[in-house]
């Protein structure tokens, strides 16, 4: 039988590193990020003392549950539903530094979204094939195109067809939650949240640079006899005439801009070690290409396209964020009431008897330091 739609979601997302939406929250069809290429490695450092054994955390357990751990209107949350959505609510809370949830509101949450989906598909909602195909497309993006995607979905054993569906269920959810929770934000609502952001630290930025890259790596010393004509090269193509961004996408390594064309932001002191990266882009010319130069990790050529001071950054732009960001919080305190409002007139059955707080994980023991070892 097929899985449920909120459980499949929440299985999907651990395999894609996608974020599945639950009662409150935007659609589950989130727009979700690549994992990032591995890291470039360092050159071997001398030997060092070896560092002191750390004893992991235990990592989390489902729980025993029977079969079926609870109904609503008949329709069954099973227990395979409910031990999946456990782990990933604890492995997605501990990777975030926060409490996981108990079983008590796992259990409530798969409810909240069992309640969502019968209205919503009593409302009789209908999904466009082309909204599907929109949100399907979007996410064959994020992964490098549709056969990328298809390996994915093998490797998780979940069918195209039911990938669908899910994304289908999850707009059909939201565009009901809109339906029910429809909420107005005021200008003046916005402004508070804004000022009361500040007063947290929030919008202050510090001097950035909108910069331009090309690097070639050279972490040995034939990979820098190599990229010094490599980086040469590109440096004469850009010189005769060519575009940066064209020559960057060409031939730079680096595995975060390169696919921007070179384009990306530093901030002051994001890069403390490269100080000849961070120099250049703060005081070379604006608009011109800056000779070759090399760092630990190889060799660059970066050209400035604007310098910004530090300061605060101003209402109008984060206006909009911060009235999404209102908008989801006022809809979710309407969910709620409207959620518990139909819980009410629902016949639901608990079968399960879930824990009312999360077992924390054994906490490891502190090794002990040679101090004198590490200095």
């Amino acid at each position: 039988m097929q899985k449920r739609i909120w459980t499949s979601i929440m299985t999907l997302a651990a395999a894609l590193m996608c974020a599945a939406a639950l009662v409150g929250t935007p659609a589950a069809a989130q727009q979700v990020e690549a994992p990032p290429p591995p890291q470039q490695q360092p050159e071997a450092a001398p030997p060092q003392q070896e560092a002191p054994q750390m004893q992991m955390p235990q990592q989390p357990q489902a729980p025993d549950v029977p079969d079926v751990v609870a109904r609503v209107n008949g329709e069954e949350i099973t227990g395979e539903e409910f031990q999946d959505a456990f782990m990933q609510f604890t492995q997605m809370m501990m990777m975030q530094g926060q409490q996981p949830l108990s079983e008590q509101e796992v259990l409530d949450q798969l409810i909240n979204t069992r309640v969502l989906e019968i209205r919503a598909e009593e409302a009789g909602i209908e999904v466009p094939d082309e909204e599907v195909q929109e949100q399907l497309d979007e996410l064959a993006e994020q992964f490098g195109g549709q056969e990328q995607l298809a390996q994915l979905l093998e490797q998780q054993g979940i069918d195209p067809d039911e990938l669908a569906d899910m994304i289908r269920q999850d707009l059909r959810n939201a565009a009901f939650r809109d339906q029910v929770a429809a909420v107005e934000v005021t200008d003046e609502e916005v402004q508070e949240m804004y000022e009361e952001l500040l007063q947290m630290g929030e919008f202050e930025e510090g001097e950035r640079a909108d910069i331009q890259h090309i690097f070639i790596e050279g972490m040995t010393e034939e990979d820098l006899e190599a990229g010094q004509q490599q980086i040469a090269d590109a440096y004469q193509r850009i010189a005769e005439g060519e575009d940066f961004e064209d020559v960057a996408l060409d031939v730079s390594e680096d595995p975060m801009t390169a696919q921007e064309g070179g384009h990306m932001q530093l901030e002051r002191g994001m890069l403390p070690s490269m100080p000849e990266f961070e120099e250049q882009a703060f005081t070379a010319p604006i608009g011109e290409v800056t000779d070759p130069f090399m760092s630990e990790q190889g060799w660059h050529i970066l050209r400035v396209i604007e310098r910004h001071e530090a300061g605060t950054v101003p209402l109008e732009d984060v206006e909009e964020d911060i009235r999404q960001f209102v908008r989801q919080n006022k809809q979710g305190e309407r969910l709620q009431e409207w959620v518990e409002a139909e819980r009410a007139e629902m016949d639901i059955e608990i079968l399960m008897d879930p824990a009312a707080e999360p077992e924390a994980p054994a906490a490891p023991e502190a090794p002990e330091i040679d101090l004198d070892g590490l200095m």
